[in-house]
């Protein structure tokens, strides 16, 4: 696994990707720990394997691309043929696509090159 640079299809919005090492770890406390409470056992092994991660958090560049490309409704309106759209796009309903804002999520921050 290398690091590499992802463009968004039809656009100039690029991320990040590093890959991270799995490994194997101790979950939880030592039965023996003075401090400890009845949540952090039993302890034991927890083995994760390798996955990948964004360098930086989400922008809302990206997000909105996201966001409004699984906007079924949205794509009718604009004559887009949802019945010829991949699979994976289909597949997202009221349930699965993201909820549209009620309110600014910027905070007065601005999206562009912001983390959501």
């Amino acid at each position: 696994m290398k690091p590499y640079v992802e463009t968004i299809p039809g656009t100039d919005v690029k991320f990040e990707m590093l890959p991270i090492s799995g490994g194997t770890f101790s979950m939880g406390s030592p039965a023996s720990e003075p401090t400890r409470r009845a949540d952090e056992g039993p302890q034991h092994e927890v083995t994760i394997g390798p996955f990948w991660m964004g360098k930086t958090e989400v922008t809302w560049d990206e997000y909105d691309l996201f966001a409004f490309s699984q906007d079924i409704k949205r794509k009718k309106q604009q004559g887009v043929d949802v019945t010829q759209q991949p699979a994976r796009e289909k597949a997202a309903d009221a349930i699965t696509r993201p909820t549209p804002p009620y309110a600014d999520e910027t905070f007065g921050l601005g999206r562009h090159g912001q983390p959501v």
